[in-house]
């Protein structure tokens, strides 16, 4: 493809709940900042990235924003999450799926869910009302569980509503290996 073709619109959902920092070494906010970045790292320059913190609400901390020229933003926002509140597993993905609406025509788009998967909101929304919308809207939902405790029943079953999501478990520092696993 040509260099000034844009390949991706990826959208990182980020947990910054309180368990989040309770337990692992490192705490799991450290690892999920680092797999973040590392996402940030290995994308095109041409790729566009947006960034979503979430614990009891979700704010879009970095709107969708073209790699070249904005790297510095995309990891400051990253390195403004702090562990702390409850997970709303389901405001994360429908605060995550409003960046879309400024992807350029013709990416892949690819929405990453990372979380130690302890959800205080209805799953039930989430796999009936919310990742439907993802899959209307051809976004491939993926979902990085953190932790011995991640709740991966939930996260695998938000991975296969997707239309092309897969889940993985991160089980090192930084590790991130979206794809590697569906079941």
């Amino acid at each position: 493809s040509s260099t000034d073709q844009v390949q991706a619109s990826v959208v990182q959902q980020i947990d910054e709940s309180g368990s989040m920092g309770f337990s692992g070494t490192p705490l799991k906010i450290v690892q999920a900042k680092a797999g973040a970045k590392q996402v940030i790292a290995s994308s095109s320059s041409n790729d566009y990235l947006s960034i979503v913190g979430y614990d009891g609400t979700a704010t879009i901390e970095q709107n969708l924003s073209k790699k070249s020229g904005n790297v510095t933003k995309l990891e400051n926002a990253v390195d403004r999450l702090d562990d702390g509140g409850s997970t709303d597993i389901a405001a994360a993905t429908r605060e995550g799926l409003k960046p879309f609406d400024r992807a350029p025509s013709g990416t892949s788009k690819a929405a990453i869910l990372l979380t130690d998967g302890k959800d205080s909101a209805s799953e039930s929304e989430v796999i009936n009302n919310i990742v439907p919308k993802y899959n209307k809207r051809n976004v491939c939902l993926y979902t990085v569980g953190f932790g011995d405790s991640a709740d991966e029943t939930f996260l695998k079953r938000i991975a296969n509503t997707s239309d092309c999501g897969t889940y993985s478990n991160a089980t090192t520092q930084g590790s991130s290996t979206v794809g590697a696993e569906n079941t």
